[in-house]
């Protein structure tokens, strides 16, 4: 399954992946699907870069929003 997530990310990079409401309601672009292709990728490298394997178990304290989206792709 997170191949094809992978898959969809990185085949249309310039569409929203997460979007957030503003006061008024009306969505908000945060970040495209490119971006959040390259900011799982810049986590993945940096758990990797400290011995951290596919498969390896991880526990992460990150606030919520695209950021939090990202590492559990990584």
């Amino acid at each position: 399954m997170l191949d094809h997530l992978d898959h969809a990310l990185r085949s249309r990079p310039e569409r929203p992946a997460v979007l957030t409401a503003t006061r008024t309601g009306a969505p908000r672009v945060r970040v495209t699907r490119g971006e959040l292709a390259e900011l799982a990728d810049a986590f993945a490298a940096a758990l990797h870069a400290r011995g951290l394997r596919a498969g390896d178990t991880v526990g992460v304290a990150v606030r919520p929003g695209p950021r939090a989206l990202a590492v559990l792709l990584a």
